[in-house]
């Protein structure tokens, strides 16, 4: 049997493991290769054609959703699942509108994934998430979103800034909008919102 090769394109160690893992359970899918940023895996496309490739929407200095738009605009016929940690609209939206055929959540079953790559390699697409734990999200831009996410993961804003390629200035002034559009109202309170989020947990969680 002529195994279907995959892509994997995550800079998270534990998460190839386990998607690896996850797909040597099924006879006819492959884990070809792992790509941790936007250059190795338009240059492991290039090289070694997979049929499938399933993308995180941040990917440490590279954006997720660039790589998928340019990833469709080289190669139409690949087929793209965004697997992102963000149960958000705005990022299932944007993900589509990039050429992705479907958007999951890390927050989702493993049988979940195997059932959405089935769906795709049929022919398919996969629904957008069931549930929106922070609608208040779709106010802030992709950059302001992607400073929440490093907040989130315990970053200073140095790191930000350093991670993102920004001043910290900008980074300073992102911080500023997001409070401002999330109506917090501290640092303190921009923290334990982001770190929150990162966990896929709401202020009435905690």
């Amino acid at each position: 049997m002529r195994r279907i090769p995959i892509m994997l394109v995550d800079d998270h160690p534990i998460v190839a493991e386990g998607v690896g893992a996850l797909l040597a359970t099924e006879a006819d899918l492959h884990l070809c290769h792992v790509a941790h940023d936007a250059a190795s895996a338009l240059a492991a496309q290039a090289a070694c054609p997979h049929r499938l490739a399933i993308v995180d929407v941040a990917l440490g200095r590279d954006s997720g959703l660039r790589l998928v738009m340019e990833m469709k605009r080289r190669w139409p016929e690949l087929l793209v699942l965004v697997y992102s940690l963000h149960d958000s609209q705005l990022y299932a939206r944007d993900a589509l509108i990039a050429g992705a055929s479907a958007y999951l959540t890390k927050q989702e079953a493993p049988k979940v994934l195997l059932l959405a790559i089935r769906r795709l390699l049929a022919g398919g697409r996969w629904r957008l998430p069931r549930t929106q734990k922070h609608p208040e999200l779709q106010s802030l831009s992709e950059r302001e979103q992607e400073v929440l996410r490093l907040i989130g993961q315990g970053l200073v804003n140095r790191e930000v800034a350093e991670r993102l390629r920004r001043s910290v200035k900008t980074v300073e002034a992102h911080r500023e909008n997001i409070k401002k559009k999330l109506g917090l109202t501290s640092s303190g309170d921009l923290l334990r919102y982001a770190l929150l989020w990162v966990e896929g947990r709401t202020w009435e969680d905690s």
